[in-house]
Parts: structure tokens; C-alpha cells; sequence
């Protein structure tokens, strides 16, 4: 009784050898599965041992690598890497065998071509029979990222060098706060700052506390784009002393935070120019209004040498008309003997030759000429023919050929070839 109680409180225990074949089974599919998730597997699997000896690699490795896997497996873990990747391996494996791996691994792996691999790896140690007996690694291939990050990092490092070597003085200001986050070599020559202690500045501790609020409006302008380049922006040096730039400013953005970044150009050379030619200019100005006046006064003394000359000469030929002429003529009228006569000719001619260069017009060479001797001379000296005087001025041929004999004598170039046009032509 007590026999079959306990056969029936007691299930039956299933046989060793199924449960050997049902273990077998599970660890076959388990296996299997790690067999397919290793095959598969986009990143980069592999295992060495802790001699580096390669003991597999999945698909995605070996063609990363340019290897097959016959050829892998004659290979380490060493073999990829370069002598600055060594060390890092070693404390890589030392710190998982000591339990204390966090985060992941970078490495630069080489290609079978010899080019570069950049692999981000986290590994973990495959245990066997409770004893550590390799190392498994997934890697994840970061080449392209790490070219990008070496392209931005050029680019940087050609930017800084253009920046830095710009002959303009650069800072980048906050527009928040108007910190200075960034400023060139060439601003810290012009205002005798270091870079750094430029970083702890902001845009009103570079200027004349008197010039703020212009400073700060055009600074404004520029933050809304309504202006681009602020000028003649006085400046302050660490030495209090200052100078005048012209600062061109642009809107950027930089990790997130909106800023603008100013050039600032020196124009000290430039407004001492324009203050130079301002004052030559001023200096031109009063020299020329001197000269307009001088100009003015020598105006006024050669009309008045003028007007003396021109009383002089009305002298002279007056003089000559009544004092000299009329004795001439009533000694023609004399019985004069033959060389007396030739005397008073030469006497004649002589004074012609004096009075000739005070002759400006013929009313006063003509003195003595009738109104119908002046209306002939004005018209001979027009270019008028003989007969052409005789049809305007309704007389003969022959009156007007005794008026031209009498201007020849009366002009002092009788039985002389001088033209009598050309003549008359000479005066006004």
C-alpha cells in the first residue's frame, strides 16, 4: 500500500538520453542562429584568439578587409593594424579580461590594398568550459565619417589660416550678449589684446564710452541688415588710445547660437588724407580768393594805366593837331626853296612816324578828315569798290577818287605803295 502510494505521489522522471537529444537539438539550433545573425551581419564580426590568430570572420569583414576567409586564417589581429594601433589593442584586451570594458573602441584597421579602415569595434570574451579562450568583436565601419570629420578639420584648419592671416582685424560677436566668441591675430595687433583676453570682452569695451550710442546704432543696423558696412567707428586700444575703422559685418550662425562677424578696416592713414586735403583744399581756397582780389586790383590799376596812356596819346596828337600841323601848312604855303621843301617833307614824315603808334581809330588819326572822308575811308576799308562808294553815297567816281587822294595825304601815305585798305584795316 504504502509502496504504490508513493509511485503515485511521485511522477515519472523522462530518460537521460532524451534529454541528452533534446539539448543536442537546442544547442544545434542555437548554433544555427549564430551562425546566420554572423553571416548576415552588416557590421564587421570576427574572432582571434589571445595570440591575435584569426579563428573566423563573417562575410561583411572579409570583404571590408579585401581577404577570403583561407586566407584570414593564416593571418592575426596584428597583422591590421599599425604600430600606434598595437598599444591599443593590448589595453583593449586587458581591460576586457579584467571585466571593466565600457564604451567602444576606435581603430585603424589596413585594407588589403594597404588604404585606411576606421572601425568603431565593442568586443566581448567567449568563455569556454568557464575559461576565457577568445575574443569576439563587432566592428562598425566608420571610414566615410572619419574622412568627413578629416575634410571638416582641413577646412577648418585653412579657414583659421585665412582668418588668422587676414589683413583686416575679424571678430565673431554674439548678438545675445555681444560676447566676443572668436577674434583673428590682426585684431589683437590693432587694439594690444590677447585672444584671450579679447574672448572675455564684449563689443562695448572696444569703443569710447562717448561713442556708444552711435557705436551701438550702427551695430543694430547691421544685426537687421539694413547697412553693411559701419563707418568711421572710432575704436579703443588697450593703451585708451584711439583710431577710426570702417567695419563691414555679416549675420552667421555658429553651433546654433546667431552672431556677426566684423571686419574691421583701419582707416587712420586714410581720414589723415582726407583731413590733409581738407585743409589743402581750405588752403587753395583762401589762396585763390586772394588772387581774385588781387586780380581785381590789378584790373583796376591797368584800366587806370589805360585810361592815362589813352590821355596821354588824346595829348600828344592834340598837341600835334594845333601846335605843330597848322605851322606846317601855312610854311607850304610859303615860298619855300627846293630844299626847304624837302626839309618839310622829311619833317612831315617824321611825325607821322611818331603819332603813327598812337593811332588807334581813324577819328583820332583823322582829326581833320570831313564826316563824307570818313564814311569813304569805312567803306574802302570794307573792301567797297570805287564805283560801289560812288552808287551808295550818290556821288562820282571821280569825287571819290579825291576823297582817297585826300585820305592818303591826310594819313601820311600819299605817293607812297602802301594800300590804302590794308592801311586802314589796321585800325579799330
Amino acid at each position: 500500500m504504502k509502496k504504490k502510494e508513493r509511485q503515485k505521489n511521485h511522477p515519472k522522471l523522462p530518460n537521460s538520453d532524451n534529454l541528452l537529444k533534446q539539448a543536442q537539438e537546442k544547442l544545434q539550433e542555437s548554433e544555427e542562429r549564430y551562425k546566420s545573425l554572423f553571416d548576415r551581419s552588416l557590421d564587421l564580426v570576427y574572432l582571434h584568439d589571445f595570440q591575435s590568430r584569426f579563428l573566423d570572420a563573417n562575410d561583411a569583414a572579409l570583404k571590408r578587409l579585401g581577404y577570403t576567409k583561407e586566407e584570414i586564417h593564416s593571418l592575426n589581429f596584428a597583422s591590421f593594424l599599425s604600430e600606434d594601433q598595437i598599444p591599443i589593442a593590448i589595453k583593449s584586451t586587458e581591460i576586457l579580461l579584467a571585466g571593466t570594458q565600457k564604451g567602444l573602441t576606435e581603430y585603424r584597421l589596413k585594407h588589403k590594398d594597404g588604404s585606411d579602415v576606421y572601425v568603431e569595434t565593442r568586443g566581448s570574451i567567449v568563455m569556454s568550459k568557464g575559461k576565457p579562450v577568445a575574443i569576439q568583436a563587432i566592428a562598425r565601419d566608420i571610414t566615410e565619417r572619419k574622412k568627413a570629420e578629416a575634410a571638416l578639420k582641413e577646412a577648418e584648419s585653412k579657414l583659421r589660416t585665412i582668418f588668422d592671416s587676414a589683413a583686416d582685424g575679424m571678430l565673431l560677436a554674439k548678438i545675445s550678449d555681444r560676447q566676443f566668441s572668436t577674434a583673428n591675430k590682426k585684431m589683437g595687433q590693432m587694439l594690444g589684446y590677447t585672444e584671450e583676453e579679447l574672448l572675455q570682452m564684449r563689443v562695448d569695451d572696444i569703443h569710447p564710452p562717448e561713442s556708444l550710442p552711435y557705436v551701438m546704432d550702427q551695430f543694430t543696423k547691421q544685426v537687421n541688415q539694413s547697412i553693411t558696412i559701419a563707418r568711421d567707428i572710432p575704436v579703443l586700444r588697450k593703451n585708451g588710445s584711439v583710431f577710426f575703422a570702417d567695419v563691414s559685418a555679416a549675420p552667421m550662425n555658429v553651433n546654433g547660437e546667431k552672431c556677426m562677424l566684423g571686419m574691421f578696416r583701419d582707416i587712420t592713414d586714410r581720414k589723415k588724407a582726407e583731413e590733409a586735403l581738407r585743409q589743402r583744399e581750405e588752403e587753395l581756397s583762401i589762396k585763390s580768393r586772394n588772387l581774385e582780389e588781387m586780380n581785381a586790383a590789378l584790373k583796376v590799376l591797368l584800366k587806370q594805366r589805360e585810361d592815362d596812356r589813352w590821355q596821354m596819346e588824346e595829348n600828344v596828337l592834340t598837341n600835334v593837331k594845333t601846335s605843330i600841323i597848322p605851322y606846317l601848312e601855312k610854311l607850304k604855303k610859303g615860298t619855300l626853296s627846293k630844299q626847304q621843301k624837302i626839309y618839310l617833307k622829311m619833317i612831315e614824315d617824321q611825325i607821322s612816324k611818331i603819332i603813327a603808334p598812337f593811332l588807334r581809330s581813324l577819328s583820332q588819326s583823322s582829326f581833320d578828315l570831313t564826316p563824307q572822308e570818313l564814311r569813304v575811308a569805312d567803306m574802302v576799308k570794307n573792301g567797297h569798290t570805287t564805283k560801289d562808294i560812288a552808287d551808295v553815297l550818290k556821288i562820282s567816281t571821280k569825287t571819290v577818287d579825291y576823297h582817297r587822294d585826300n585820305l592818303r595825304r591826310k594819313l601820311g601815305i600819299r605817293n607812297q605803295k602802301t594800300n590804302l585798305r590794308s592801311f586802314l584795316l589796321k585800325f579799330t
